[in-house]
């Protein structure tokens, strides 16, 4: 069996990208989401955390800073012309590469089947 026997990239319609924190897609794969996007290629982010440590503004409790932070997320999500995000809601710094994670991190595969 040669390489051109499996399908590339060109031939991929779903992509996903799961990143730990707001702004981890942005700062590191907007430019290639948006070109996907505008190929007409369905992009989703699973987005682990929601940044709800992220600050050292004491105005903000976790919970307002995890409402501020996805709001910003969704409209950065918006501008890219992503349609699908999906919050795992885990807590910000208390990330562990455990089964629960998997758990949810596969699901989100399964759901979404990228390519």
């Amino acid at each position: 069996m040669t390489s051109n026997d499996y399908p590339g990239p060109e031939d991929w319609d779903t992509y996903m990208w799961v990143v730990a924190h707001p702004d981890d897609l942005e700062f590191s794969s907007a430019g290639t989401v948006k070109k996907l996007i505008n190929a007409g290629k369905k992009c989703i982010l699973v987005q682990v955390t929601s940044g709800d440590r992220g600050t050292g503004d004491r105005s903000f409790t976790r919970e307002t800073l995890m409402a501020t932070r996805e709001r910003e997320l969704k409209e950065a999500a918006r501008r890219l012309g992503l349609t699908e995000v999906v919050f795992l809601h885990e807590g910000d710094g208390h990330v562990m590469p455990d089964i629960n994670l998997r758990e949810k991190i596969v699901k989100q595969i399964r759901i979404h089947k990228p390519d």
